[in-house]
């Protein structure tokens, strides 16, 4: 009891709420207890399910990347509080946890051509019948009825055969006397002896055939396992019921495995009309083959060829007259996805093809839920990354979002998509609505946007939004970089801060001049403010760069709304377009007249800010840059890269300049056991500068190796990861704009070295060979023949006498190739070998025996294994005989030396 007090007591304090650490990765498990890097959970949806606590943290393991049946709208079900949000975040080595909403079709079989140059992918492939009594063939089993509560009443209800489908038996009727107060109040479900059984992750049709008397559409239909939905929200629906026979279709996605009941609801004032009589029929739920399917909300964009570097996107044509390569239509009948090629876009776009899949809630998604911390995550190919609703204190920061956006702004339950209508489309990288404050946006990368990087905007009246904070981000290739407005009656937007942002090339994404609802580029602008309440306050853009764009530079709407709220200062220009800004519908052509204009923008200027390189995105600031020292303190600390910002004259733009290096490290090839090199070139050193650079390598699952000779055979990463030499400590290196290399490192040859082997004589002990190999790695010996001597490791031991060969082998190991084989001949005489070089056994060495020998070397006549034994005394080696295996001219010779008394051995 004491124990929990205490504890309490912690949780109580202050900043005492400790949290706990939840890990996640697509290798884990939802099974697991998620609390360390052992026991992950895999599943998006378990963290939807879970109720986290203020200070908890969820790390997503770096390396993986959540796609297709893994990826699922993140939907926080729980806040932090001040000092101890709920951070989502990253573990591990390796490149940021990715999510997207990606679906790969880069298989030629992925694609059927339905005639000329259309193609076409996708649909809705359905598995087995999952109702046990789908069609009321024979009864009504599986099948209840309600029509009670709220005043309800009903006549007739069953299954009858009098009213039925063409080609069907039976259908449920429903006479409906009062229709009662909520839409429960009347309905057909499932029987809990029928539950049916679903998957999380997978994606299930329901359809059945209706008509009522009086038309009107099915208030809704449920899906519960123990009372709770188990689509959150993620489904689409087609539920009007005509005079006639119609079909109606739910498509949705379980959240969860597990069991579940079918509700159709029908009462209320929504429901079926009083005194109509309504049938239902031909019933079915099965579940949708393709775990990837992308065909429940219409896909936002397709992506050709992202792999190889230079991705170019479709063009959707809603019209479904399609006659250019590239263009694309997605139908709600079929849910196909249709393309023009001029072969199988497989073949055509010969990297990947990427089709986005469309979700009205993507990436995080923040409703009404307080202090949730975002960091180290990488949104690609989404409907959108971030969006937030009435929320405070949320936080997103050091994230990556690229090619986002591009659904269709539709009812998103809507099953036919705005039945073929053209419709607008939308997409940010992070936005915000409704009641909002204390929301910061900052140290992100956000570029290829169909709408907007950043933005916050709302209609409603009386909605607040208060204390927003933009800053030290990255912000590109956007239709806006960052847009806003707040014009419901009643609102109020106060205390906004737009501070060191890099923003360019606006109107240059990928959706350039595909927009319905401007078809050519017009309203595109680094920063557009289409609204503001007039009693809004405390508006700054400050210390900002915006290069380049298609329209204008700045959009604002009515400027006698900005005009006694706005300060804007200390930004730098340049690249405009023809029209600099356009203000309250009249354009301005130049930085100066906008500077008249508008009195704002007194001393900033308009001047090439000196990027290092444009062309690779690398935004940091030359030495020679305009925005460096001319920015006005804001009473921000660290900048994009985590390095300190001068308090009194920061650099304009999202890197404080110090002595910024680049660098570059060129591929290179190497041998294992030598050391390797690379060439390195360093960019932004003065030439009489002494630097050098300081290289580590890393493998590939990013972890530090030591770089030396001993490196083993494989491919690394070469990266600059520090500077040395006497300047060193003047210069850092940069986070953005480097050229990593690759090391291949190749395994090393090798030789073996094998002495000539001594003869032997029976009766003579083991002995050691001693072969060795030039990489250091143990030989193999093997002997021809065993009778003659046999081999243990390195160990000989005599068997008879004769000739054997003794063979060395090195096999290598994934650091050095196989060595060359060696073959050395050993020779065993006798164990009473007698005297050598007495090749006719008379006990003495004379010319016969001379004679003998000369006969066997010219093949005159073949040697008994006594006369090898005994004869082949050639070559010497220190004076003694090492037989080489057969007797020849040099034997012939020596045995002539010692008859002579030239030789004695």
């Amino acid at each position: 009891m004491r124990k929990m007090i205490v504890i309490l007591l912690i949780m109580l304090m202050p900043g005492g709420a400790l949290g706990t650490t939840y890990y996640v990765s697509t290798s884990g498990d939802d099974g697991n207890d998620g609390i360390s890097p052992a026991t992950p959970w895999k599943s998006l949806f378990k963290l939807n399910r879970t109720l986290f606590l203020p200070g908890d943290t969820i790390l997503f393991k770096r390396g993986d990347v959540w796609s297709g049946a893994d990826m699922a709208p993140i939907i926080p079900a729980s806040s932090g509080t001040a000092g101890n949000p709920i951070t989502w975040g990253a573990y591990g080595s390796g490149p940021n946890p990715v999510l997207t909403a990606a679906s790969y079709r880069s298989k030629a079989s992925d694609w059927k051509n339905e005639g000329g140059n259309i193609w076409s992918t996708g649909g809705i492939t359905l598995g087995p019948e999952m109702l046990l009594n789908p069609d009321l063939a024979t009864n009504a089993d599986g099948w209840y009825d309600q029509c009670t509560g709220g005043g309800a009443a009903c006549g007739f209800l069953g299954r009858i055969t009098s009213e039925a489908p063409p080609g069907f038996i039976a259908s449920y009727e429903f006479v409906v006397y009062d229709h009662g107060a909520a839409t429960g109040n009347v309905q057909l479900y499932t029987s809990s002896g029928y539950p049916l059984s679903f998957e999380q992750g997978s994606y299930y049709a329901i359809s059945f055939l209706a008509k009522s008397s009086v038309p009107f559409q099915i208030p809704d239909l449920i899906l519960q396992a123990g009372g709770v939905d188990i689509t959150s929200g993620m489904y689409v629906k087609s539920l009007r019921v005509g005079a006639d026979w119609t079909p109606c279709t739910l498509i949705f996605r379980a959240d969860r495995t597990g069991v579940a009941g079918l509700n159709i609801l029908l009462g209320g004032p929504t429901g079926a009309p009083n005194g109509a009589i309504l049938h239902l029929a031909s019933f079915s739920c099965r579940q949708i083959a393709d775990r990837d399917f992308f065909g429940m909300y219409h896909s936002a964009n397709l992506i050709f060829d992202f792999s190889s570097g230079n991705p170019s996107t479709g063009t959707l044509v809603q019209s479904g007259n399609l006659s250019h390569q590239g263009d694309w239509y997605q139908s709600y009948g079929d849910r196909r996805i249709r393309i023009y090629s001029t072969s199988n876009p497989a073949d055509y776009y010969q990297n990947d093809i990427l089709i986005v899949i469309g979700m009205p809630k993507t990436g995080f998604w923040i409703n009404a839920k307080n202090y949730h911390t975002v960091q180290n995550l990488d949104f690609f190919a989404m409907p959108s990354a971030w969006y937030g609703a009435n929320f405070t204190g949320n936080t997103v920061e050091h994230c990556n979002a690229y090619y986002t956006g591009g659904d269709l702004q539709v009812d998103p339950y809507d099953y036919r998509w705005g039945s073929g209508a053209v419709i607008v489309r939308k997409g940010e990288s992070v936005g915000a609505t409704g009641n909002i404050s204390n929301w910061t946006v900052r140290y992100n990368d956000f570029r290829q946007t169909y709408d907007c990087n950043v933005t916050w905007q709302n209609s409603d009246a009386g909605a607040k939004a208060d204390g927003i904070w933009v800053y030290y981000n990255i912000l590109g290739l956007a239709h806006y970089n960052i847009e806003f407005g707040w014009n419901g009656t009643g609102s109020l937007m106060s205390n906004l801060h737009i501070y060191n942002n890099v923003m360019y090339d606006a109107g240059k994404e990928w959706s350039a001049n595909q927009r319905p609802d401007e078809p050519v580029e017009t309203e595109d602008a680094q920063i557009k403010c289409w609204n503001s309440p007039g009693n809004g306050a405390n508006f700054y853009i400050n210390n900002n760069i915006m290069v380049g764009g298609v329209s204008q530079m700045l959009y604002f709407g009515d400027w006698s709304q900005w005009s006694s709220i706005l300060t804007m200062d200390d930004n730098v220009y340049f690249e405009r377009p023809s029209t600099f800004a356009k203000v309250g519908g009249i354009s301005y052509a130049s930085f100066s007249e906008w500077q008249g204009s508008s009195r704002r923008d007194a001393v900033s200027l308009y001047a090439d800010p000196l990027f290092v390189s444009r062309s690779r995105d690398d935004f940091h600031l030359m030495p020679s840059s305009p925005a460096i020292g001319a920015g006005v303190p804001v009473g921000l600390t660290v900048d994009f890269d985590g390095g300190a910002i001068d308090p009194s004259a920061p650099s304009i733009g999202a890197f404080e300049f110090s002595n910024i290096v680049h660098y570059s490290v060129a591929d290179s090839v190497a041998t294992y056991g030598i050391l390797p090199t690379a060439p390195i070139t360093l960019d932004g050193l003065n030439a009489s500068d002494q630097v050098s650079a300081h290289v580590s390598a890393f493998d590939g699952s990013n972890q530090l190796v030591a770089l030396d000779a001993n490196l083993p055979v494989g491919v690394y990463t070469l990266k600059v990861t520090g500077l040395d030499g006497a300047q060193a400590t003047l210069y850092r290196l940069g986070a953005r704009g480097n050229h990593d290399g690759t090391l291949t490192i190749k395994p090393a040859s090798q030789t073996i070295t094998f002495p000539v082997l001594p003869m032997k004589s029976v009766g003579d002990p083991p002995f050691l060979l001693d072969a060795t190999a030039t990489s250091g790695l143990p030989v193999s010996y093997a002997s021809s023949d065993p009778k003659v001597a046999t081999v243990a490791g390195s160990t000989v031991t005599i068997v008879g006498p004769g000739t054997t060969t003794i063979t060395t082998t090195q096999s290598g190991d994934a650091n050095h190739t196989a060595a060359a084989s060696v073959d050395r001949i050993l020779t065993v005489a006798p164990q009473s070998p007698g005297v050598l070089g007495d090749l006719n056994g008379d006990g003495v060495v004379d010319i016969a025996d001379a004679l003998v020998a000369l006969k066997i070397a010219i093949g005159a006549v073949s040697p008994t294994s006594m006369q090898v034994a005994l004869g082949d005394v050639a070559p010497l080696v220190d004076g003694k005989p090492s037989p080489d295996g057969t007797i020849n001219a040099g034997d012939v010779v020596l045995i002539l030396e010692k008859i002579v008394g030239l030789k004695n051995w």
